[in-house]
């Protein structure tokens, strides 16, 4: 990968972090608001319906071993900084996981 699509990828993948996270923490409010707590699960199904959808679109053109290499990695991904996570901060809530400086893997 050239140095500027390197920058550009970063760039690209600090804004939907920003977006994701922003997102996330105005509707946890919004339900804290409303029902006193937010559902963990509720925020995991969501996700992992955004993220189906965005892989499936993104490797529609991808020879089927080629989408499964890059759906493992995904996944082994965000298993991996899940439990980095856990160890380094042990958050207590979501918005204190959520403003964590994410460190690449």
């Amino acid at each position: 990968m050239k140095k500027e699509e390197g920058k550009m990828l970063e760039k690209q993948a600090d804004d939907f972090e920003a977006a994701i996270t922003k997102g996330i923490k105005e509707t946890t409010m919004q339900h804290v608001k409303r029902y006193g707590r937010t559902s963990a699960m509720a925020i995991s199904v969501s996700l992992a319906r955004s993220f189906a959808a965005s892989m499936a679109v993104l490797t529609q053109e991808f020879p089927k071993k080629e989408r499964k290499k890059v759906l493992d990695w995904f996944f082994e991904n965000i298993k991996e900084e899940a439990l980095q996570l856990d160890e380094d901060i042990a958050p207590k809530d979501l918005s204190e996981a959520l403003s964590v400086n994410k460190q690449p893997s």
